[in-house]
């Protein structure tokens, strides 16, 4: 689910239990496009910065830990099991 700013503002829950802090504007028609066309969708993005302009001192340190924490959600979201079933159990 893409969430808009409105949408976050009020579910305070989704930034305080489950950390979501961004809106994917660029992915949010990526994502529509693929749903109209009933093709499964995942988009996995890294925010360097945020609206303020504030951004990592050390910009190689950033992306190398963002590369390890995108390919460890990669994975984690190519393991887990879509549904219940004899040989996901």
């Amino acid at each position: 689910r893409f969430l808009l700013r409105s949408y976050r503002e009020s579910h305070p829950f989704l930034t305080k239990e489950m950390c979501l802090q961004v809106s994917d504007m660029e992915g949010f028609s990526v994502a529509r496009a693929a749903s109209m066309h009933g093709v499964p969708c995942s988009i996995l993005r890294v925010v360097s910065d945020d609206a303020q302009g504030h951004r990592p001192k050390k910009f190689s340190s950033f992306a190398r830990e963002a590369s390890k924490k995108l390919a460890h959600g990669l994975l984690q979201l190519l393991e887990e099991p879509r549904e219940k079933s004899p040989t996901s159990l």
